[in-house]
């Protein structure tokens, strides 16, 4: 029989049998991967090797050695799969740390400024020290809030960096 029977259909069978491909004629060797069927009708991968056997005509007289790497392509393609389950977690992660970090700088930022406010007008000393801790506390709140979002910002390839000159000596004196 013809060997185009162990090939799922004939287009497969025939991307094979063109051997008259200008890498084949000139190096006289060709590697491919294909599906065929086993005689169980299971589909399997193949790596096909192709060396020609005479030189003066490369497209007859091949040699095939066939390596089975159907356990490889099902390796292969459940790390695709990961990879991309693992980029959609990403992403919805990226999703949700930039909306629950807005979703908590609007109320941090109204406590700030009415602590801010309400430091302004008339209080007794016990209530502008319970503003101050009021006030510092949701600014600590706000500087880990907007690190979070850096980060994911980082994770997205949207963060912006900006250049400015500084004085380290007055930075590190701080």
């Amino acid at each position: 029989q013809s060997i185009a029977v162990l090939f799922p259909d004939a287009a497969v069978y025939q991307s094979l049998a063109d051997l008259s491909d200008h890498d084949f004629i000139a190096q006289g060797y060709t590697r491919r991967e294909c599906q065929v069927q086993r005689g169980d009708g299971e589909t399997i991968w193949l790596r096909l090797h192709g060396k020609s056997v005479r030189a003066e005509d490369p497209t007859t007289s091949v040699v095939w050695a066939f390596d089975d790497i159907t356990e490889e392509k099902r390796r292969q393609q459940c790390l695709e799969q990961a990879r991309d389950q693992a980029e959609e977690a990403s992403r919805a992660k990226g999703a949700f740390l930039a909306v629950m970090s807005h979703e908590i700088r609007t109320p941090l930022n109204a406590v700030i400024g009415l602590s801010d406010a309400l430091l302004e007008g008339q209080a007794a000393p016990e209530q502008i020290d319970h503003l101050r801790a009021i006030r510092e506390s949701a600014g600590h709140l706000l500087g880990v809030v907007n690190d979070i979002l850096d980060f994911s910002k980082i994770e997205a390839g949207k963060l912006v960096l900006e250049r400015r000159h500084f004085d380290v000596r007055a930075l590190a004196a701080e």
